[in-house]
């Protein structure tokens, strides 16, 4: 059952190191009986293979084999985790100092949610991409995640995620790999603490979001994906920030053929989510590191975010809230003046009025005569 956030060596596959003094321990226990060609006849390793990696310092082998090994040897499968120095995804790759057990952070969902919007995952080889015109930030991320260089990672304008981060991030959302690319990452992240879901929520806006800092709209996001989109509005609410509705409209981008049509999903996260949001991440940041935060858009989003904690915003949500309960005034006593409206509401006469002025001009209400209003 997920979540799970305790990753042990054994939950994934791959390859690993261990220290030298573990292979002589591992050796010795094999010779107490046996030769290690007469050994691993009973394994899916050849005696040359067994040969190299217990006695080469520097060889890894694969983690199944491995396993193999000290279960017939009857070895804890804990105490090799505590000897392991180093990981690497294929035998052919550059591998990494991970520590098992590896704890799942807000990080790795920072990471591999790039999946969702502009990564993709080759669902044959499980090669998994981020392509941008500038792929840096995503480097230094996961660089400041693994304490190493990724240089080898990065190509012109994409850059090649290592497959660890997949693995972890799906063991312990309990999905397939190609899923991570799939509405079923945001459902089952919400199953998981805040920052995780907030971690991916940042990833979705980054790739697939758009920010005016100019004005008091939303941010919005766009998907091609109905499922996508439905997911992220649940993520939203289940963050506590406001959005508005779901409206789909017909794709009329350059590259689609004429006679196709394509429908759009697009959501605003609202003035009152937006501001929820800052507040959260400015936690998160300091929690976690500046890395995880916006990348690109990080000036646009704090720009606007400024905007909705600012007085002139705080007005405007007590304007609204106002706004609403004058509107279940009219549905419940259908006429009423500004004077009655300001005791009901016990609220200043004044703004009571100016209020009702701009319904009248909206044409949400009429005056059917002088002080008293009607709700059409």
């Amino acid at each position: 059952m997920f979540p799970k956030f305790k990753v042990h060596y054994w939950n994934i596959s791959g390859y690993i190191k261990i220290d030298l003094r573990t292979k002589i321990f591992i050796l010795d226990k094999i010779l107490e009986n046996s030769s290690i060609n007469m050994f691993s006849k009973k394994l899916s390793i050849s005696g040359v293979g067994l040969t190299h990696f217990l006695k080469n310092e520097d060889s890894f082998i694969r983690i199944n084999n491995l396993l193999e090994i000290i279960s017939k040897l009857r070895i804890s499968k804990l105490d090799i985790e505590k000897n392991i120095v180093a990981y690497k995804d294929t035998s052919n790759k550059r591998a990494f100092s991970i520590k098992f057990p590896y704890f799942l952070s807000p990080l790795d969902v920072r990471i591999v949610g790039v999946l969702i919007g502009d990564g993709n995952i080759n669902k044959t080889t499980g090669l998994m991409r981020w392509v941008q015109k500038d792929p840096t930030p995503l480097k230094k991320l996961i660089e400041f995640r693994l304490g190493e260089n990724i240089d080898f990672c990065v190509k012109d304008t994409q850059i090649v995620i290592p497959s660890f981060f997949g693995k972890v991030v799906s063991y312990s959302l309990d999905l397939e790999l190609n899923f991570l690319a799939s509405e079923l990452f945001i459902k089952r992240i919400m199953e998981f603490p805040k920052d995780y879901g907030l971690a991916l929520l940042i990833t979705l806006i980054e790739d697939e979001g758009n920010i005016d800092p100019k004005n008091y709209g939303g941010i919005l996001i766009r998907m091609s994906s109905k499922e996508i989109i439905l997911s992220i509005k649940k993520l939203c609410d289940h963050l506590d920030y406001e959005t508005s509705q779901i409206v789909s409209y017909k794709n009329n981008g350059t590259f689609r053929n004429k006679n196709e049509e394509k429908l759009m999903y697009k959501i605003n996260i609202l003035s009152n989510g937006i501001r929820n949001l800052g507040d959260d991440l400015l936690r998160l940041k300091k929690k976690y590191g500046k890395e995880i935060g916006f990348w690109k858009k990080d000036n646009n989003f704090t720009k606007r975010w400024k905007l909705c904690k600012s007085k002139n915003a705080e007005k405007d949500r007590e304007g609204r809230e106002i706004h609403g309960k004058i509107s279940q005034l009219f549905i419940k006593y259908k006429k009423l003046s500004p004077l009655k409206i300001s005791k009901f509401l016990q609220i200043d006469y004044d703004r009571i009025y100016s209020l009702i002025k701009n319904m009248k001009k909206r044409g949400e209400i009429k005056r059917i005569r002088k002080g008293i209003y009607f709700k059409n």
